[in-house]
């Protein structure tokens, strides 16, 4: 073959390959049937604690790449209180008329609004596939085995209860003004030797917002953390006598043995005026607030200088090792709906890669639960004007951990009591926990229920 063919017969094959790598990359963005095989006129989601935009956002683009869903029209709820967002739940599913997919806390297992739910079968989703893609708190949350009979025989199958997108966990905002340094985080000794300097440099002020229940935001997620950091408790059923002292004195008496503080003395005050940590937070009364990277959008809104705000995780007893509280929802599917193969569309599509990052680009505050998008996003600014990323709020030498709170709308309203009852805390939070636990277990079980639980 002489050298003007050879050059040929490799031009021509370079433009094969390219036509080849073109074909192949329109079909890789075509839009895709989902395996419909009837049509959707509506399609009812209920959110909790996101807003609607978001959703609404990724359902459009979710349309543009199904040719089977593009006349469906999404209807999307959302709710910001988790008592009323269960209510609803519970009357909608006792009318007939429950959303095709929802949404369930990680706090609840077991509870009623999950045995309203159907799993999603390893044909559409694969446990194995699953656990290599998701971060391991994930599998062990949402993997359960389902049991049948064949041939005589009990067969176990393993399937996923819902699918989760994003995740939080807390970390501490604090006022950089104050000669806060990221290093006074490494672990709880050296933060509260920060917090001794602070509280003799600033005594009419309080360093850190843990304090009781109804002036703290998040003080129900916060004393979880607690519970896992002195004896990695993860079921509120598991909170013995012996083991709820040391957790509840802890965030009791944070960084006060002696109750000596100014805060306790300014709490009456602070209750009648309607103030709060953000409002103690932007008049330098309090330097460090324990929140969820979402709660940036609070500080935000009072106008805090950007400069001078920055975040830490959560610090643990030792620097290396440490369990995190983690707080998530999961999408799960309606037992009763007629649109399940919708749903099942819903749920491959938000488990994509592309996918989920786009879902998780409207709602900036969350962690991926996606292994594969957590070195992207995990530098992800959660307010452009911030320096501040979900990097911030998350140690991935820290193990991931959910715990279970039995019944989240009751455990968050009474727990707020609980932290507020200074002299009899410990007492109080056993009453809560028995009574929980005997309601949690009458209404799933449906067994005792003329027996009181108070």
């Amino acid at each position: 073959m002489n050298k003007n063919k050879l050059v040929l017969v490799i031009i021509l094959g370079l433009i094969g390959i390219f036509i080849v790598w073109i074909i192949l990359n329109l079909n890789s963005d075509k839009t895709q049937t989902w395996n419909q095989t009837k049509s959707v006129a509506e399609f009812h989601i209920w959110l909790y604690n996101d807003w609607v935009e978001g959703m609404t956002d990724t359902l459009a683009k979710f349309k543009e790449k199904s040719i089977a869903y593009k006349s469906t029209q999404f209807k999307i709820e959302t709710f910001n209180d988790y008592e009323d967002y269960t209510l609803a739940l519970t009357s909608a599913f006792a009318q007939g008329k429950g959303p095709d997919m929802y949404e369930i806390n990680n706090s609840e297992k077991n509870w009623v609004l999950f045995y309203n739910s159907d799993g999603i079968q390893p044909d559409i989703i694969n446990p194995n596939d699953f656990r290599k893609t998701y971060n391991g708190v994930f599998s062990d949350d949402l993997i359960d085995v389902q049991e049948y009979t064949e041939d005589w025989e009990i067969q176990k199958v393993e399937y996923l209860r819902g699918i989760p997108v994003g995740f939080e966990t807390l970390g501490i905002f604090y006022n950089k003004a104050k000669r806060i340094k990221a290093s006074d985080f490494y672990s709880l000794s050296s933060l509260n030797t920060k917090i001794d300097d602070l509280k003799n440099s600033s005594p009419n002020t309080s360093p850190i917002a843990i304090w009781n229940g109804s002036t703290v935001k998040n003080s129900s997620e916060i004393i979880k953390q607690f519970f896992l950091l002195e004896n990695a408790i993860v079921w509120l059923e598991d909170v013995t006598w012996a083991k709820m002292k040391s957790p509840l004195t802890s965030y009791m008496l944070f960084w006060d043995e002696n109750w000596d503080n100014w805060y306790n003395e300014n709490y009456s005050d602070m209750i009648s005026l309607n103030k709060t940590w953000v409002d103690l937070f932007v008049r330098n009364e309090t330097f460090m607030l324990v929140w969820y990277p979402r709660d940036l959008y609070d500080i935000d809104n009072k106008w805090f200088n950007k400069g001078l705000l920055a975040a830490e995780p959560f610090p643990f007893y030792n620097l290396a090792e440490g369990t995190t509280s983690i707080k998530y929802d999961y999408f799960v599917k309606n037992k009763n709906s007629e649109n399940t193969e919708l749903s099942d569309a819903l749920f491959q599509y938000l488990t994509s890669d592309n996918w989920a990052d786009e879902y998780l680009k409207n709602y900036s505050y969350y962690l991926p639960a996606l292994l594969s998008l957590e070195s992207d996003k995990i530098e992800d600014k959660i307010i452009d004007k911030y320096n501040i990323t979900l990097w911030d709020f998350y140690n991935p030498d820290h193990l991931l951990q959910s715990f279970n709170v039995g019944v989240k709308n009751m455990f968050d309203r009474e727990i707020i009591k609980v932290l507020d009852n200074t002299s009899n805390y410990i007492d109080a939070f056993n009453g809560l926990r028995t009574e929980i636990v005997c309601k949690s277990s009458k209404y799933t079980t449906l067994e005792g229920l003329s027996n009181s639980c108070e």
